[in-house]
């Protein structure tokens, strides 16, 4: 059975935040990251408050209470501190926090409550906590979660029990493409935008389970004319600007470049950056993996939001290491030749 976390839609003070602009650091204050992340802050502090209540009035269940909170804790480590902080760092008035923050701890004060009414009552709300700790949530409650928690260190969920692995078999945008590749949950495939990247987009991912504004592409290309080694070689990797903005649409400047082995073939790599109007930048990594037996070009591309120069430069080094690791997962069943 899914628990769900009420989402926060039904505050009418969020409706005036739908023009509101991403933040400067690394959370994605969109609209609807805002309601979900306000409801996660009620549901945690709640549920805080439930275990701390229930081990004071029910001492013959303290040890049951402890071992589901350390449960709780070890899926989702500093849940309800992450969370408060990037709650308490929306960018509301305090004034209009305060009152997000009372209307969604009453809206759980009546299950608390029933909670507390009863030993019998108590012991089938540590079986709901039980069950969240073992990632039985309502999904996009689960994928906030793993957002927040996972914030600073975004690499490491891919680690997690909760990453999800994807293949591109039997998908007709991949066509001969038999790949493979690990995405954290907290990452929402988003088939809509799938239909509007260029070309053949395979896999089209968002960070905050949707509602971010980071994205992490997989496409096919045709294989380069000149085969495989061309594909592969210096040369190869001097067409990047070539090759990215057809992809991205934009005139992007490459910052590095070079090969790199990933499971089973080799690929070329590009560091970019996109000016936009406004002084804006937008950085990025490509990866293009040659797969002759296919007679295609595999592409992982990974984007940050386009952001005042130090917000994007902050969210690159943040987000570099989970590119990386979302890479390296990348394998065929066929070898390179």
């Amino acid at each position: 059975m899914r628990h769900c976390v009420p989402w926060l839609p039904r505050l009418a003070l969020l409706a005036g935040l739908i023009g509101l602009p991403a933040s400067a650091i690394a959370w994605d204050y969109t609209p609807a990251a805002i309601s979900g992340l306000t409801s996660l802050y009620g549901y945690l502090t709640n549920q805080n408050a439930t275990l701390e209540r229930a081990a004071a009035k029910y001492p013959s269940m303290r040890n049951d209470i402890q071992q589901v909170r350390s449960a709780f804790d070890r899926q989702y480590p500093d849940a309800l501190a992450t969370v408060t902080r990037l709650f308490q760092d929306i960018p509301l008035p305090a004034t209009d926090r305060a009152r997000l923050a009372t209307k969604v701890l009453e809206m759980d004060r009546e299950a608390m409550q029933s909670a507390l009414a009863s030993e019998p009552a108590m012991q089938a709300y540590l079986q709901r906590v039980r069950e969240s700790a073992q990632g039985d949530m309502e999904k996009a409650s689960l994928q906030l979660l793993l957002a927040a928690v996972y914030e600073d260190k975004p690499a490491a969920e891919l680690a997690s029990p909760m990453a999800r692995s994807y293949t591109t078999k039997g998908i007709r945008q991949a066509g001969a493409i038999d790949l493979m590749l690990r995405m954290p949950l907290s990452w929402e495939r988003d088939p809509a935008r799938e239909k509007l990247l260029p070309d053949n987009a395979i896999f089209a991912f968002t960070s905050q389970g949707g509602n971010g504004l980071s994205t992490i592409d997989l496409l096919a290309r045709p294989l380069p004319k000149d085969g495989a080694k061309e594909a592969a070689s210096a040369a190869a990797a001097a067409r990047a600007t070539e090759e990215l903005k057809a992809l991205t649409g934009g005139s992007a400047k490459v910052i590095a470049q070079g090969t790199v082995r990933l499971a089973n073939h080799r690929a070329n790599w590009a560091s970019f950056s996109i000016a936009s109007d406004g002084g804006r930048l937008q950085y990025g990594r490509v990866w293009w993996v040659p797969l002759p037996e296919a007679g295609q070009t595999a592409v992982l591309l990974c984007r940050t939001p386009s952001l005042a120069p130090q917000a994007a430069d902050n969210e690159r080094q943040r987000l570099e290491p989970l590119w990386q690791a979302v890479a390296a997962t990348l394998s065929t069943a066929t070898p390179a030749r």
